[in-house]
């Protein structure tokens, strides 16, 4: 009992100085209850597992690996009930790193930029002025936001990753 008490406690990310999902939707007007800010943690924990097995199942191993951390940091920096502004400092590699395999590559300039400017904007914690109109509610609007970049690159049809399979 005592645990579970504990456990309750540690995952009433209420205070302004979190930034996670739940900081993004109260930042529009709407305070979700705890039952209902569990129970989409528990549904999207298994999306994200149902994501990193496709991305295990239809990618190379160096791409799969990739995508399961990716998957990782964005459910963590998402759904972490005590997820600071510093935490995103762990999405950032990944978004950058997405946007680096995507410089060259046909029709994908836009992306490219979307996720440079989408990794520098994890960093806006360094312009104090930009930090304090973004607080709570930016960085978690690019994880969100990342999520469907991710999903894209398990699921995009390419022969390159496919021949590369071993």
């Amino acid at each position: 009992m005592r645990c579970a008490q504990a456990l309750t406690w540690a995952s009433a990310g209420d205070a302004p100085k979190f930034s996670d999902l739940s900081a993004l939707v109260s930042h529009l007007g709407y305070d979700a209850p705890d039952h209902l800010k569990t129970g989409t943690r528990v549904l999207f924990a298994l999306v994200y597992f149902g994501l990193g097995t496709a991305a295990f199942r239809r990618r190379n191993r160096i791409e799969a690996a990739w995508a399961i951390g990716a998957l990782s940091a964005d459910y963590l920096m998402l759904f972490n009930p005590r997820t600071e502004t510093c935490s995103y400092v762990f999405l950032g590699p990944f978004i950058a790193s997405l946007a680096l395999f995507y410089v060259g590559k046909p029709g994908r300039a836009w992306l490219t930029y979307a996720l440079a400017f989408a990794a520098l904007g994890l960093a806006c914690d360094a312009i104090p002025v930009v930090h304090g109109l973004t607080d709570r509610w930016f960085k978690p609007l690019i994880a969100l936001l990342f999520l469907p970049v991710i999903v894209e690159f398990i699921f995009r049809h390419d022969t390159e990753s496919k021949v590369r399979r071993s």
